[in-house]
């Protein structure tokens, strides 16, 4: 059974919580306040050298460290929970074995799980909540708005079900991409078009690339967050787990760093494309030679809060950035309602595109067309959870760098009218 330890206000003995507002260990009882560094019961990770400045390791290539388990009496191995017992209140519970804070579902104390805490599962940095709870419903009903085929039952009757706060590990990637891309690329020269195989090779420095490093976590959800701001991160202290779930990493830096270096090089490929594009008419990506190296990595907990909500049988699931406020959640979709106004706008703009081009297929056929990308448009912003393909919120502009062009006739041809 896994040991836990709770922060108890030196006041009354009440449990305390992090407050988002003042940064502050906030008793629930009394509503007395303590900085984060005078509670005496701080397990900190911090690692300082002799000049007092922070020592970021990196932990790119290093060997990952198993889950720390916690079987009860009678569990075997294949049991998936850790179980643990409120030191409060004596109630037990099951938790994921990433879990190394949570808050007692039957008393609301707060606990922490020192002994998971341990190598290399040590967070190096913790982003704070900014955000607090409050806000969340009011970004759950501005998310709600100018959504014409989301169900007006869906909007109305569905209840909310859960409001947590998480923080969730993330390994955070510094490297650099360099290498080359090649296009093709064409001139507008009147009504003769010039087509050119171009290359075009450079640098980028990333900083602070995220990856959700935790297998409970959808990684859609969590990079439809981004961007984390990085220069918010402080050394990790438990202190300000206190009142919400935080896990560890169950995913390899090195697994994290694959994906990280895939977003950087498709940054890098947009911005050689952009500068090619300052010399042609149309650029388009064909292929590429891009590497990544100087890969450093450290591991940091950004906060984030999730909101369940239930309709019709379902779950539906939201979340918010706990720092910046940015709010995702994919929305149902009336199907009915959707494929009417598909039909009822694909015969009214027919009809408008008959009496131009005098032809009715023609016109039926245009209608439909624009019907469908408009309502695919519209509906669009029903879905906001998507993966991110790219790392240019991470990259440092300052440091692209062209060190190679090459731009080779390939052939013309004339533009059709």
């Amino acid at each position: 059974m896994a040991e836990s330890v709770n922060y108890k206000c030196p006041a009354c003995g009440g449990a305390m919580d992090f407050d988002i507002r003042t940064h502050k260990l906030k008793c629930q009882y009394c509503d007395s306040e303590f900085l984060v560094d005078d509670v005496a019961a701080t397990k900190g990770a911090k690692k300082f050298n002799k000049d007092g400045e922070f020592v970021r390791k990196n932990h790119f290539n290093e060997p990952a460290e198993p889950i720390v388990r916690h079987l009860a009496p009678g569990d075997d191995d294949s049991c998936k929970y850790d179980t643990y017992a409120c030191k409060q209140c004596g109630g037990e519970i099951k938790l994921e074995p990433t879990v190394i804070s949570t808050i007692c579902p039957y008393c609301g104390n707060n606990v922490i799980f020192y002994d998971k805490l341990t190598g290399n599962h040590v967070p190096d940095l913790v982003v704070p909540f900014k955000v607090e709870k409050k806000r969340l419903r009011k970004a759950y009903e501005e998310h709600l708005k100018f959504k014409p085929f989301v169900p007006g039952k869906f909007k109305r009757e569905n209840t909310f079900e859960r409001i947590k706060g998480y923080y969730i590990p993330f390994w955070i990637y510094d490297m650099k991409a360099e290498g080359c891309a090649v296009f093709k690329a064409e001139l507008d020269q009147g009504k003769n078009v010039s087509v050119y195989k171009v290359t075009r090779g450079g640098t980028m420095n990333f900083e602070a690339i995220p990856e959700d490093c935790s297998k409970s976590f959808d990684d859609a959800m969590t990079e439809s967050l981004e961007p984390f701001v990085f220069n918010d991160a402080i050394p990790f202290e438990t202190e300000y787990l206190s009142g919400f779930e935080s896990h560890v990493y169950d995913e390899s830096c090195d697994e994290g760093a694959d994906k990280a270096s895939e977003r950087a090089a498709m940054s890098l490929i947009d911005s050689l494309q952009k500068e090619a594009s300052r010399d042609y008419s149309r650029v388009t990506f064909e292929s590429d030679n891009i590497k990544t190296k100087d890969i450093t990595a450290q591991s940091v907990l950004y906060p984030i809060w999730m909101l369940t909500t239930k309709w019709d049988g379902k779950e539906f699931y939201f979340a918010m950035n706990g720092q910046t406020g940015s709010f995702v959640g994919n929305l149902p979709r009336n199907n009915v309602l959707y494929f009417s106004s598909i039909t009822l706008f694909s015969l009214l703009l027919g009809w408008v595109a008959y009496l131009f081009l005098e032809d009715l297929w023609g016109g039926i056929f245009a209608g439909i067309i624009f019907s469908v990308i408009g309502h695919m448009a519209v509906d669009s912003s029903r879905i906001s959870v998507q993966r991110a393909r790219q790392a240019s919120n991470y990259g440092k502009p300052e440091t692209f760098r062209v060190n190679y062009t090459d731009d080779v006739y390939s052939h013309s041809y004339q533009r059709s009218k």
